[in-house]
């Protein structure tokens, strides 16, 4: 296994095969880099409590190739502020056991791990040619269900998916699909948190590039905060 300070190989949802230590370049790592400062800046990709498993919530990742090939953030990163190439992997394919999610097998390059929410990427590039990037952040539970937040989402495009997908497995991405029309859907995964934060949901947005859709998770976040205030005013 790749070192990782503090990585817990239980939270890795497949095996792996490293192809190379070597992490994608500078030029292709920093929009991600950017992309993630501002998305934690805003509390979207919140790390971990103190005591609790190395990590930070939720994972970016953009097209590298036709085929599926993606970039993305490794695994269980303490924080996804400030990331540098070497908290990106360049995961090349996934080869999948449907009975098994230990037996699917991740390849890749880079010095890290690819993020265990790498499977709802993978399938979306295999499956969407259109897609070109995904965001997947964790939005402040109580935000997304305030008692106005409902109102509000069918103005956001916000939808919700009908059953749990556990983190990393085939449900998840297969939950995704029962729910979601176009690209730009924010896409709440139903129950989708990890048990040492249970005041941050899991959501997703698919887009035609990075910036777009790290506009529509924040456009989401400001009308959820809009919303809220409109309910908290006397």
């Amino acid at each position: 296994m790749p070192y990782t300070p503090g990585l817990s190989s239980e939270l890795v949802k497949f095996s792996w095969e490293q192809i190379s230590p070597t992490p994608p370049a500078d030029s292709e790592t920093r929009p991600l880099s950017a992309a993630c400062a501002e998305l934690d800046a805003l509390d979207l990709l919140a790390s971990y409590a103190p005591g609790n498993p190395v990590g930070s919530n939720g994972n970016v990742s953009v097209r590298a190739n036709a085929d599926g090939a993606m970039i993305v953030t490794a695994t269980q990163l303490p924080s996804k502020q400030g990331l540098r190439p070497d908290d990106f992997v360049l995961l090349e394919r996934y080869e999948f056991d449907e009975t098994d999610e230990m037996v699917s097998r991740a390849y890749y390059s880079g010095s890290k791990l690819p993020s265990s929410e790498s499977i709802l990427h993978w399938h979306f590039y295999r499956k969407h040619p259109h897609v070109k990037a995904i965001v997947h952040v964790h939005e402040n539970t109580d935000l997304l269900y305030s008692p106005t937040s409902p109102a509000a989402w069918k103005a956001l495009r916000v939808i919700e998916t009908t059953r749990y997908g556990d983190a990393g497995t085939l449900d998840l991405p297969h939950s995704v699909e029962e729910v979601i029309q176009d690209l730009g859907q924010y896409v709440i995964l139903k129950d989708h948190w990890p048990e040492w934060d249970k005041a941050h949901t899991g959501t997703v947005v698919f887009g035609e590039s990075l910036e777009a859709a790290v506009e529509r998770v924040v456009e989401v976040n400001e009308g959820l905060r809009r919303a809220s205030k409109l309910f908290d005013s006397p």
